[in-house]
């Protein structure tokens, strides 16, 4: 989950005194994702770069969360979630947060989702006690993944 190289691919320069810099940041999975930046000359490229590299985890963990719900409220506990850039906590919390303050279509996706995590899952994600998690499963999961049943029937999903 970190960036493994970075490099100044190419520096071009024009007539006006700028210039293209493309950098290169390669990933832990060897993904490489480029930057393309027009900079004046008083610009530090090697201090962009080393910005940039440490910059970029962040960034795409954040994309990567938030890709992660924007699944589950599309698809409720069917939702194929991945954690190249993010972990399973990270993404929870978001989740947690997204849940208190979704409107009631996202919150029935999100409950639906919920609903398929373990009793112990639930417990470390909200902080409660068994029987808090027995009480929010039965009020508000177990209703919220009938509500994406019936609409993914009626959708035929």
């Amino acid at each position: 989950m970190s960036i493994t190289a970075s490099i100044i691919e190419s520096v071009s320069q024009q007539k006006d005194g700028l210039r293209y810099v493309t950098e290169a940041h390669t990933d832990h999975l060897g993904v490489v994702r480029r930057i393309v930046a027009l900079r004046n000359g008083s610009i530090d490229d090697d201090a962009e770069l080393a910005k940039h590299a440490a910059q970029m985890p962040s960034d795409l963990r954040q994309a990567e969360i938030a890709e992660n719900i924007a699944l589950i409220l599309r698809d409720g506990a069917q939702a194929a979630l991945t954690f190249n850039h993010s972990t399973a906590s990270q993404m929870r919390t978001v989740l947690r947060e997204t849940f208190r303050n979704a409107t009631r279509q996202d919150a029935a996706f999100i409950g639906d989702f919920l609903n398929a995590l373990t009793d112990a899952q639930l417990q470390t994600v909200f902080g409660m006690t068994a029987q808090q998690v027995t009480t929010l499963r039965n009020n508000r999961l177990v209703p919220s993944a009938n509500i994406v049943a019936s609409i993914n029937s009626a959708v035929g999903a």
